[in-house]
């Protein structure tokens, strides 16, 4: 099969092409929303590990009707593969012609590419609607305000129980997506970007079910990578409950130049690891109750001792990983450590 190709833009429009990667898998790749006592809860896409993929090459003015022809077996991947199109397996296991979803076959294009920002409502913090956000980001830097884009809200958004009543939050996340001149700056641009909304007042800390410190920012750091997957297809629904989604809505203007957005200067970079200390400081006092509820979760669940449990995480905290745990190194290999009670990595 060929690359997937779009009309070009009616006469008198900017040319925003983009490429990128349709994935088309063999489970749901959307969430499925269901109640339960009332709150709509939601349970995650599969992995993407098993499937096809097939390069997009369109105008981004046409990203919003191809957005809403996905199937609830298909997302988006913003980086390429050097085939037009590729069967994927999971690393482990290896299929002859196949490859795997991962960035030693995947990179973003050295051209015309897709780039997207992911804004979700944090429990730290209130949700943006999308104009807020583009006008912050216009602020860090005008490169934003004359680029054309589209927005697209969140596969968990406007959720409705049979009577009405609009069981979603009343500001869900979303999608921006923007046609960039080079896919090959999406890395710096995105780590930039992230550091330079901390440094605007956008970005905070909190902690994870393990009591880990994380970082979080209005927009989601980890979505400038060119394997990731990107779930757009509505959302599965339980019994009774209907989805109002509207279509993505797309804004004329221009490619937006990710080089204009420079990296932090050496003083910049020194008052970001600044805020982060910062924060890092605010949320100690938490972390060791957090670590201490999880580990007795843990223990009751496994029966495996809760204070090994809690000193496991505490230790990770620190770069230092048990014997026992199976990682993945750079090769997607599987490395077993066995040699002593802890190992540095």
């Amino acid at each position: 099969m060929n690359a997937i190709s779009t009309t070009a833009p009616a006469q008198g429009a900017a040319s925003l092409p983009v490429s990128f990667t349709l994935f088309t898998g063999r489970k749901r790749l959307t969430k499925f929303l269901h109640v339960v006592d009332g709150v709509l809860a939601k349970e995650p896409p599969a992995n993407a590990g098993t499937g096809r993929t097939d390069q997009v090459d369109m105008d981004l003015a046409d990203l919003p009707c191809f957005l809403a022809g996905l199937t609830t077996n298909q997302c988006l991947v913003t980086g390429v593969c050097d085939r037009t199109t590729a069967n994927i397996t999971p690393v482990e296991y290896p299929v002859p012609g196949a490859i795997n979803r991962t960035k030693e076959f995947f990179h973003y294009p050295n051209g015309p590419a897709l780039v997207m920002l992911d804004h979700d409502p944090d429990k730290e913090r209130p949700g943006m609607i999308p104009a807020e956000l583009l006008a912050v980001l216009a602020d860090i830097s005008p490169v934003f305000a004359a680029a054309a884009r589209v927005v697209k809200l969140s596969t968990s958004a406007e959720v409705y129980a049979p009577d009405g009543r609009l069981l979603s939050t009343p500001t869900p996340g979303f999608h921006v997506y923007f046609a960039v001149a080079d896919g090959q700056d999406i890395p710096r641009f995105g780590k930039a970007l992230f550091r330079r909304l901390w440094l605007a007042g956008r970005g905070w800390g909190r902690l994870g079910k393990t009591g880990s410190f994380l970082l979080r920012g209005a927009i989601d750091a980890a979505v400038f990578s060119p394997e990731r997957c990107i779930f757009e297809a509505g959302a599965a629904l339980g019994e009774g409950l209907e989805q109002r989604l509207g279509a993505a809505e797309f804004t004329p203007g221009g490619v937006l130049d990710t080089s204009l957005l420079p990296d932090l200067s050496e003083a910049e970079e020194a008052e970001y690891q600044r805020l982060v200390d910062e924060e890092r400081g605010r949320l100690k006092p938490h972390q060791e109750p957090a670590r201490r509820v999880y580990a007795a979760g843990k223990a009751a669940e496994t029966g495996e001792d809760a204070d090994r449990i809690y000193n496991r995480l505490a230790d990770a905290e620190k770069g230092v990983i048990d014997c026992s745990a199976t990682i993945m190194v750079a090769a997607q290999r599987r490395l077993w450590l066995p040699v002593r009670d802890t190992a540095e990595w």
